[in-house]
């Protein structure tokens, strides 16, 4: 097998990964530093325990879905994210 042979079928073999998770985690990741900068300093940004959801203040909460998470562990972090919505209700956050 030539190296031009040989290089078409590394990036045929890198084809086979899980395209979906790739892509997830580089949308969160994106979306994050795109909040943090359009947010200024970060605050208001507030993460889970589990450090796979995130809670922006008065925005949104943003959770992790990966393939290989509970529903346990996700209704975890989103009840974490109600007591950060309850608190920034009441004032206690910014």
């Amino acid at each position: 097998m030539n190296s031009e042979e040989n290089k078409k079928t590394r990036w045929r073999d890198l084809g086979n990964w899980p395209q979906r998770t790739l892509l997830t985690v580089a949308a969160f990741t994106g979306l994050l530093v795109i909040v943090a900068l359009l947010n200024g300093s970060g605050e208001g940004i507030y993460d889970t325990s589990s450090r796979k959801a995130v809670y922006i203040s008065g925005n949104s909460c943003i959770i992790n879905t990966e393939i290989n998470r509970s529903e346990e562990v996700l209704k975890k972090d989103f009840e974490e994210c109600l007591e950060y919505h309850k608190a920034f209700q009441a004032h206690e956050l910014r």
